[in-house]
């Protein structure tokens, strides 16, 4: 039996709502509104229509105030209590950088915080009040709202290349410093660690790289940064040779990549290689030689991820000084293959 009258409840949750939204629409993530066109407008509909019914039906019904003499006071306590953990997540919210993947950070183990928390406590209102119509409009609301945002969370990990540039400067060099502080090795970074008190000295030397010919010294390539899209960091970067010479087809082949320790063992570097193939296939390379250690089963299984076909293991007597796995792969086959994995997870 519903009982018709103010919820000051209610009023309290809605002000717990929608002060921090307002203060939001002034420190929206950079780019938001990017990710606002790609959204479903089926789910925005939902969402519109759980919006206006659950605020409607919070402020009518006394069912939602205190009732200290009922048993299901336990509900509202938690129901109440996950609405503070959602004034905590904008709390940390304004006081992070106010990226896409600060507003999309989890709290306490709950996923998509800024959407699932309001929801959740709005059902257990709805179940402390034993009120089947507000958890039903509960119900159409978070398949909206929750479906929205989690199709922008699944945008975050979208990447690109970038081409290096002035304004990278500090990202960069603290990227290369971050192998150095894990004692890592170097690749793909177009010689970047031997630049690192001459920035612009790299950044014309790529300049040089990209147009020059190739001889038995150097051969013209491409460097990039491969750039995370939520919160636009550096996370890998790739050398691309447009061109072998004899000592890059014995040793070396066409592509040199890496991934920054801290973000390893998350798949990047397969959108790497693969958006890497994208650039030779524009270059007209049908097909790519690349090496690794026989030791270092992240970069040859990624080789393999991506169609590489294992032509030789051998010895490496003057560069490596180790087993080292040679691979083929063909750049177009390899593209069609793979597309319907990796496109998405590129911009």
């Amino acid at each position: 039996m519903f009982h018709f009258g103010f919820s000051y409840v209610g009023l309290i949750y809605l002000v717990m709502l929608f002060l921090p939204n307002i203060l939001w629409t002034k420190n929206q993530p950079a780019g938001y509104e990017n990710y606002v066109k790609n959204e479903s407008k089926a789910l925005q509909i939902l969402e519109r229509i759980g919006e206006v019914t659950v605020c409607c039906l919070m402020l009518i019904f006394t069912d939602f105030n205190v009732r200290t003499d009922s048993a299901w006071c336990i509900w509202l306590l938690i129901s109440f209590l996950l609405m503070l953990l959602y004034e905590t997540y904008w709390v940390r919210y304004f006081k992070s950088k106010k990226r896409m993947a600060d507003f999309y950070r989890g709290i306490c183990g709950i996923p998509l915080a800024g959407a699932t928390l309001p929801v959740m406590a709005f059902f257990l209102l709805g179940i402390y009040g034993r009120n089947s119509i507000l958890l039903i409009a509960t119900v159409i609301l978070g398949i909206g709202h929750i479906g929205i945002h989690a199709g922008h969370r699944k945008e975050i990990e979208t990447f690109y290349f970038e081409v290096p540039g002035i304004d990278r400067k500090d990202e960069a060099l603290a990227y290369i410093r971050e192998f150095y502080e894990y004692g890592s090795d170097i690749n793909g970074a177009g010689g970047l660690h031997r630049f690192l008190d001459d920035y612009e000295g790299w950044l014309e030397k790529l300049k040089a790289d990209e147009n020059r010919a190739a001889d038995e010294e150097k051969v013209p390539s491409r460097t990039f940064f491969l750039v995370r899209r939520g919160d636009r960091k550096i996370v890998g970067m790739i050398n691309i040779r447009l061109a072998l010479n004899e000592r890059l087809k014995k040793s070396g082949g066409h592509i040199g990549y890496s991934i920054r320790p801290v973000e390893r063992g998350k798949g990047y570097n397969k959108v790497n290689l693969y958006l890497g193939l994208k650039v030779c296939q524009k270059y007209g390379i049908p097909k790519v030689l690349l090496d690794a250690d026989s030791n270092n089963p992240a970069s040859w299984r990624t080789m393999e991820a991506l169609g590489g076909v294992k032509i030789r293991e051998y010895f490496d007597d003057e560069n490596a000084h180790c087993m080292v796995r040679d691979y083929e792969i063909d750049v177009s086959k390899s593209i069609a293959d793979y597309s319907a994995v990796y496109e998405p997870m590129t911009v």
